[in-house]
């Protein structure tokens, strides 16, 4: 059967009744669900390049500023309200990373970031990122 209302004999007129309660049944039918994935995919993936736009040029701007084997230590945690969010090892390499940024960093990264960076913080912790 074809799911639509069809005429008792094929010359005879649909009652409007009947095509009034055809509509109603359309209307009360459930939709099926999109059980794919891609609306989820796409939405990773939406995430992942709108990160890697903001914070992208941070990284770069961090590991070109940072001396080598501290950059190592460290990771760009986030860019939330312009505070730099940065991650280190331990608490001696956090250290030295206060005592560069006091010593000229911070404002070197104020000034490359066109405004973006006001502030940077420094906290320690796991370099893989946990989220």
């Amino acid at each position: 059967m074809s799911g639509r209302i069809q005429p008792a004999s094929p010359g005879e007129p649909v009652s409007p009744d009947l095509v009034q309660l055809q509509r109603v049944v359309g209307w009360r039918t459930r939709f099926e669900r999109n059980v794919s994935i891609a609306g989820l995919v796409k939405s990773i993936a939406d995430g992942a390049a709108r990160t890697q736009r903001r914070l992208g040029a941070m990284v770069e701007l961090w590991e070109t500023s940072v001396p080598a084997p501290l950059a190592a230590l460290t990771r760009i945690d986030g860019l939330r309200g312009g505070t730099l969010q940065v991650v280190a090892t331990s608490s001696a390499v956090a250290f030295e990373i206060d005592r560069l940024l006091r010593a000229g960093l911070e404002r070197t990264i104020r000034i490359a970031s066109n405004g973006s960076v006001v502030r940077v913080k420094v906290k320690v912790g796991e370099l893989e990122s946990g989220k």
